[in-house]
């Protein structure tokens, strides 16, 4: 059970940080925002329409329109578990609803609620809306409202590309100085990730990426400088088997993150050998030369589907790494996600 709530605590904070990063970053103006509820509060008849956003507690109010006084109904925990449309065809069968003041004052007897997406695939909230009167939408009005919410999300993962250009573009930038020690840390890796996966899906192109643990042997007895200068040195390996595409750097306990931007799943495996042979040879870090060897974990996708998020193939890099680990080092293992 703790477990579990480990589990959702994690989940529930990956979705925080995506919808803080989506309104840095791919937020739209109120009229924007607004011009969408118009739309569907038209087309499907509601006397009302709202974005809301997941909270840590309660849901947080974006946008509305025509909606009466107060805090909307807690929805978005209840609509992304739904993993569709959420429709209460009467407020008075459901007991959440009953009780809630825009309910029991206002008389709205019927809602409906679709989930929301950031730009990196993480449910971050839902659109909503709803009548007076107790009905069910029929396959038009379901088909518009769905359009509606894809439409918006569209929006909000070109400004997110529009925002993330310039600093993805400064990364690449500097990738020449790479061989002459200025390996991108894990932070730049974690925009490049964010950016190079949110424009593949967009673009319909498979991703892959690869973590990289460089073996203990040759990391004993090093100090600092001296795992740098082994870091850096098995990246400059790498990159002479990359593509020019390609992007490499630090990550998180002496380790590398490669990104393989359209990649091909079925490549996967012979690139890892590849990357695995690139590495194994001794390497001067200091005035000691030493064994260098590394073991891989390499995820890849075909179709990159908007609820695949970074983190799942972070996991999935993660898992195939461990495998890598346990079946003696010095190769590589690959996990292929649909």
């Amino acid at each position: 059970m703790i477990d579990n709530q480990i589990k959702d605590s994690g989940l529930q904070q990956s979705r925080l940080d995506a919808q803080r990063r989506t309104l840095q970053m791919a937020s739209l103006s109120q009229d924007d925002y607004r011009r969408i509820l118009r739309l569907l509060q038209l087309l499907c008849d509601a006397s009302c329409a709202w974005i809301s956003l997941l909270g840590q507690h309660e849901d947080t109010l974006l946008e509305g329109l025509d909606i009466p006084h107060g805090a909307p109904p807690s929805l978005a925990e209840r609509v992304i578990a739904s993993e569709g449309l959420f429709e209460c065809g009467s407020a008075d069968c459901d007991g959440q609803l009953r009780s809630h003041p825009w309910c029991s004052e206002h008389e709205l007897g019927w809602l409906a609620a679709y989930p929301l997406f950031s730009p990196e695939g993480h449910a971050i909230g839902c659109v909503a809306i709803a009548a007076n009167q107790p009905r069910h939408m029929d396959i038009r009005h379901r088909l518009a409202f769905v359009d509606l919410v894809s439409m918006l999300e569209t929006e909000m993962q070109l400004r997110f590309l529009l925002s993330t250009q310039a600093p993805a573009l400064r990364s690449l930038m500097q990738q020449p100085l790479r061989e002459q020690g200025h390996l991108l840390d894990a932070s730049g890796m974690d925009d490049l990730l964010h950016y190079s996966y949110t424009r593949c899906r967009l673009e319909g192109r498979p991703y892959a990426l690869a973590l990289v643990e460089l073996d203990p042997l040759a990391q004993q007895a090093l100090d600092v400088d001296q795992t740098e200068e082994l870091q850096q040195a098995a990246a400059s390996r790498l990159l002479r088997t990359l593509r020019a595409g390609d992007l490499i750097g630090s990550w998180h306990q002496q380790g590398l993150l490669v990104l393989l931007p359209g990649v091909d799943a079925e490549e996967l495996y012979s690139v890892g050998d590849k990357l695995v042979q690139s590495l194994y040879d001794k390497v001067d870090v200091g005035l000691r030369q030493l064994d260098l060897s590394a073991s891989l974990g390499l995820v890849g996708v075909r179709q990159l589907q908007p609820r695949l998020s970074t983190d799942t193939l972070l996991t999935a890099a993660q898992h195939a790494l461990q495998q890598a680990v346990s079946a003696g080092r010095n190769r590589a293992r690959v996990q292929l996600l649909s």
